[in-house]
């Protein structure tokens, strides 16, 4: 019986990739298998991975490009392991992540472990999961905290393999340009009985300016608006929808779509007619009334009524002052 799946999706990551497939061979337990998904990359990255390919607890597969969901899916579908962690090609566990966890389960007997991660790179701090550490919780505390906190990664959590692939059926599978994580840990939420928090920092997350954080687009706010809208309806089906929930969700949207606006309308990079197309989004229309500082930060606020009220100037005379004392 393997103990731990891990899952790592691929694209054009040949910077990057050595270092997390080697922090999973340096893991202090040695119970596990690791996929590589190829997803088409058009570097070294499929070679990297070939080079891994002789080791028997090191799987590769390769597939033409279909983005990052679908091959995260795809890496659910052949694991075999008990217990599963899904990783992001351009980071890595700590040599103990598997042992610490696994003592965690023993202790806990839950369907789920959460652990902390660290920031590094041009930003460099710990980020521990938002509820007390070293207890036992359901999964509607879970959902919670994973929406209203928007902690919605995959990295910082692993989960037994059934579970996860009962939950795939949920998922989406189009590609996502964003929230990709959100689409797939809320299905399996919605199917787990029961998680425990530990107070370890266990994964570490890279932060660089390739991330999609920092190259925003339209895109990304009609995948946040796509992908809340069908967490809504999930929630709805599992009969976990409640008017708090469902407020949960509008507020975490306001936070995930207000920087992209405020980046997007600053640096020019929408037209009216785009701006027209946020406005009739589904989600968008229903988050007025919490466009406020009784959720939001200021700026967040700020940045939500004057976009609503169609005053895209204003930002343009951000855009140029911020270029004018550069």
């Amino acid at each position: 019986m393997i103990e731990f799946s891990i899952i790592i999706p691929i694209y054009n990551s040949e910077k990057y990739i050595s270092e997390a497939i080697e922090s999973v061979k340096k893991q202090t337990y040695d119970s596990w298998e690791l996929i590589l998904i190829d997803d088409g990359s058009t570097d070294r990255s499929g070679v990297i991975c070939d080079q891994y390919a002789e080791d028997p607890q090191i799987k590769v597969l390769h597939f033409d490009n279909a983005g990052q969901t679908m091959s995260r899916i795809r890496g659910i579908e052949e694991a075999k392991g008990e217990y599963l962690l899904v990783i992001d090609s351009d980071d890595f566990l700590d040599n103990n992540c598997l042992e610490k966890v696994k003592k965690a389960i023993n202790a806990s007997k839950c369907d789920m472990v959460l652990f902390g991660y660290r920031l590094f790179g041009n930003d460099n701090k710990n980020v521990a999961f938002p509820l007390e550490p070293l207890k036992v919780y359901n999964n509607i505390d879970l959902i919670k905290q994973v929406i209203l906190y928007t902690n919605h990664g995959l990295c910082n959590k692993v989960v037994k393999t059934k579970i996860v692939q009962l939950a795939v059926p949920s998922m989406i599978t189009s590609r996502l340009s964003l929230n990709g994580d959100y689409a797939q840990i809320i299905p399996i939420l919605c199917y787990i009985k029961s998680g425990y928090v530990m107070d370890d920092i266990l994964y570490n997350y890279r932060i660089h300016n390739a991330s999609i954080s920092h190259n925003f687009k339209l895109q990304h706010i009609i995948d946040t608006d796509f992908v809340t809208e069908n967490v809504i309806h999930l929630l709805n089906q599992f009969s976990i929808l409640n008017r708090d929930m469902e407020e949960y969700a509008y507020i975490a949207y306001c936070k995930m779509i207000s920087g992209r606006l405020f980046s997007l309308l600053s640096e020019k990079k929408l037209t009216k007619e785009e701006c027209q197309m946020i406005h009739e989004l589904n989600i968008y229309k229903k988050i007025k009334k919490f466009e406020t500082i009784k959720y939001l930060t200021i700026k967040d606020a700020v940045t939500l009524k004057l976009f609503r009220k169609r005053l895209y100037w204003i930002f343009s005379i951000y855009f140029w002052r911020s270029n004018k004392y550069k």
